[in-house]
């Protein structure tokens, strides 16, 4: 029988935010590894350093966790970007420091994976704290990912084989997404710039933990479509004009005020 390739789940954090990621939340799985990826935007206080240096010390001692410090880093992208050059293993799953984790998921991944080779990169599912699936994510069944359906994609649903998604060059555009100026769509932007290198992945109905409902992404106030006209541009260029009047109309009672939405189909000026 085939081992099964082996997976690092790279958790993202920043800051202070890591003290509270204990080793005990990481649990350990047999062809998993975990990569902590530690952004410090800031320098570390020296009255804050020792404290610090204590606590990924335990987490480094566990056997199968490594962290990884990227000093004056910052956003959510330069992070999913160091973990993909920095991971040992043929896959990659990203996660959040507040999310929990399904150890069955990651087994399905790496089946899913050894047993469709031609695959380069999956999209999962997360729930809610209840239980329940964090997002309308459609058929529960495997179908192909295209770019009209990956736009509710989270990062910490996503997974890679590294070697193809590196020989393609392709990396998160630090501008979209968390701590950048876009604050959001960073994984949709990755994914479908992953498309468009001619690489190839599916959805499946495969639950990789739980995490918080609300999302960054999920708003549609007039900054949130300022942050979607950037974002349709981005990944669809000339079509985009098209686009936005078609998620204008999709999402008409989400976004209220018929003026926004006008705004947003014709690209007017939406911060307030």
């Amino acid at each position: 029988m085939t081992a099964l390739p082996e997976l690092t789940v790279a958790v993202s954090t920043i800051g202070a935010r890591v003290l509270q990621l204990a080793p005990e939340q990481l649990p350990p799985a047999p062809g998993v590894r975990f990569l902590i990826v530690l952004q410090l935007p800031e320098p570390v206080p020296e009255a804050e350093a020792a404290a610090l240096a204590a606590h990924l010390q335990r987490l480094a001692a566990r056997p199968g966790i490594a962290v990884l410090r990227l000093e004056g880093s910052r956003g959510a992208a330069r992070s999913r970007n160091a973990a993909m050059a920095a991971a040992e293993t043929p896959l990659l799953l990203f996660a959040d420091d507040d999310q929990g984790f399904d150890p069955a998921g990651w087994q399905q991944l790496r089946q899913l994976f050894a047993a469709r080779p031609q695959l380069d990169f999956l999209c999962a599912r997360l729930r809610t704290p209840e239980g329940g699936w964090r997002k309308p994510y459609g058929p529960e069944r495997i179908r192909p990912v295209r770019r009209l359906n990956c736009l509710k994609l989270g990062t910490p649903e996503m997974a890679l084989r590294l070697a193809p998604v590196r020989a393609a060059g392709v990396q998160f555009d630090p501008r979209f997404g968390a701590g950048g100026p876009w604050p959001a769509g960073d994984e949709f932007i990755f994914a479908s710039d992953c498309l468009a290198a001619g690489l190839r992945g599916c959805h499946v109905p495969v639950s990789l933990g739980d995490h918080p409902a609300d999302s960054s992404g999920m708003a549609l106030d007039r900054a949130a479509l300022a942050v979607r006209v950037a974002l349709f541009r981005r990944a669809f260029g000339a079509w985009a004009p098209l686009l936005r009047l078609v998620f204008a109309l999709r999402h008409r009672r989400r976004i209220g005020a018929w003026r926004s939405g006008l705004d947003f189909v014709l690209n007017r000026r939406l911060r307030r």
